[in-house]
């Protein structure tokens, strides 16, 4: 599957990770298994690393319609931030479109976008700090 994730409970972190070509049907698959996973519980911090995609076909329709799912289950993604890490122009402007797409559709799920790892993981952690 282009598309993996771990949940560490005890940390409230799910890391997302996206490999090779990656669809938006592959994107649809994983936001569903997310929303129906039982062990994931708000608040989540989440990092999506796009670092190991080497292809990510997804259309502006297919992120409205995730931030639009997001915004209708607000009380499973309450408080959720999500780093996503995508260090190619054409990851980092999908990344940004989903950025404002979720902004401006009231999604519960803060996103922000970078382009390396150490960049999202320091956001992340200084969100924490001022949780």
């Amino acid at each position: 599957m282009p598309i993996s994730y771990r949940w560490d409970a005890a940390r409230r972190f799910l890391r997302t990770t996206m490999h090779g070509h990656v669809t938006d049907v592959d994107l649809s698959e994983h936001v569903a298994c997310i929303v129906h996973d039982p062990a994931i519980t708000a608040p989540v911090r989440e990092l999506v690393d796009l670092s190991a995609a080497e292809r990510v076909d997804f259309s502006a329709a297919r992120l409205q319609q995730l931030a639009a799912a997001a915004a209708s289950h607000g009380d499973r993604f309450a408080g959720m931030r999500t780093a996503v890490v995508a260090p190619t122009d054409a990851s980092f402007g999908l990344g940004r479109m989903y950025e404002l797409l979720a902004d401006s559709l009231a999604s519960p799920i803060t996103v922000a976008v970078f382009r390396t790892t150490e960049q999202a993981e320091a956001w992340l952690q200084e969100r924490d700090a001022t949780s």
